[in-house]
């Protein structure tokens, strides 16, 4: 999907997109009684979807991708996993993202990716041991099925959960 927008069209939207984030976030952290330092470092504060507003704006579509922090996952880093064909709009094949560091807090910024196949690959720059590599691997290889039918929009975020192994 691409959307356009002329400047008045994308100021409302923009507007509207972040004060819903803002008043979605405060009613969760009002609603569990906590301090925003306490919320802002806990899983309530995970945005499900990535989207990258400065994208729409530029007319290039919006990418899709489903937080995996590894606190519910069990993988050592908090990855991010294809929920709306992204491999499509972008021209590669399918992968996921993956934290470049071992912090529980979730970022955006220090990103690489492995491709999802029976030898995945990483692409980027990463700091990671060998373990933590392997782990993610074994991750890809075991549920590279599954990794797919959800980039592909076969399944959704929750039946994936619930057959991840």
């Amino acid at each position: 999907m691409i959307l356009k927008l002329n400047d008045d069209a994308w100021n409302n939207f923009e507007q509207q997109f972040e004060k819903g984030i803002k008043g979605l976030l405060e009613r969760d952290r009002m609603k569990n009684k906590m301090s925003m330092q306490d919320f802002l470092s806990s899983p309530l504060a995970d945005l499900p979807v990535s989207v990258d507003l400065e994208a729409i704006r530029r007319g290039e579509g919006v990418e899709f991708m489903v937080n995996f922090r590894k606190s519910n996952s069990g993988l050592p880093v908090n990855v991010w996993l294809d929920e709306g064909k992204t491999y499509e709009k972008g021209g590669h094949g399918y992968w996921i993202k993956f934290q470049t560091n071992r912090q529980n807090q979730w970022t955006n910024s220090e990103l690489a990716v492995m491709t999802i196949s029976d030898t995945p690959q990483v692409i980027g720059d990463h700091k990671l041991s060998v373990g933590v590599i392997k782990v993610l691997e074994a991750f890809v290889i075991r549920n590279k099925r599954l990794l797919m039918q959800l980039a592909d929009m076969k399944i959704d975020f929750e039946t994936f959960i619930e057959r991840v192994v």
